[in-house]
């Protein structure tokens, strides 16, 4: 709070409070190396893809450190089975050449045990930015698509979310980029069983970013 004074014409005082507001401003931004994998026939084959995720500090923003939460879908529980059909590699991730600490509640793989994706039929495979769910699911027919989805007020019935947690920063300056790589395998074949008269597979994460700064405490700006 800062408090000035001035005199008029008319030497009447005018007392002024100015209230100082500091900005704050961090962005969380999705990508999906692969839009969609087609197969001629869902009871084999896998597919490996990678979503990105990337955190933006902007301007003079005072924020140094954040936690970033992905929620991942990786099993649904049908009937008195739990299908596991997500495998997820050890989370990579980097700000300013330094590697970013995640830690995950999914029991990860090695990178050198990825099955190949030769087994499927490889028709259409593309960068593109993450859409919201109702504009992917719009994309698709209902009555051909399978929805794993994760966010928070969408989960699906039966799917159960791990979790990967990670600690970002210190973000030096407004041009320090934090990207973290999720490299993932969907087992097709583990989805025989379950609808099987569906052919679309649609897999969606959600990502929770936190400020880890006590920015109300910090020192006053001038």
């Amino acid at each position: 709070m800062v408090r000035t004074s001035s005199n008029n014409g008319g030497e009447q005082r005018k007392d002024l409070s100015l209230k100082l507001i500091k900005s704050a401003d961090l962005e969380l931004k999705g990508a999906s190396t692969e839009e969609t994998y087609s197969y001629v026939n869902r009871t084999y084959g896998t597919a490996t893809f990678q979503q990105i995720y990337k955190i933006l500090k902007y301007d003079i923003s005072p924020i140094q450190r954040a936690n970033l939460t992905v929620f991942v879908p990786i099993s649904l529980n049908y009937g008195d089975k739990n299908i596991k059909f997500l495998s997820l590699y050890a989370p990579e991730g980097s700000l300013a050449g330094q590697p970013i600490t995640c830690h995950s509640s999914i029991k990860t793989i090695m990178d050198d045990k990825a099955p190949a994706v030769g087994d499927s039929d490889k028709k259409k495979r593309k960068r593109r930015d993450v859409i919201t769910a109702d504009e992917q699911l719009a994309k698709y027919p209902s009555n051909r698509t399978i929805y794993f989805n994760c966010t928070e007020d969408s989960v699906t019935v039966g799917v159960v979310c791990g979790t990967v947690t990670c600690d970002i920063g210190p973000f030096k300056n407004s041009k320090n980029i934090a990207e973290l790589r999720f490299k993932m395998i969907l087992n097709i074949s583990e989805l025989t069983d379950y609808k099987p008269d569906k052919d679309i597979v649609i897999v969606s994460t959600s990502g929770s970013l936190v400020i880890a700064d006590d920015v109300s405490n910090s020192n006053p700006a001038r």
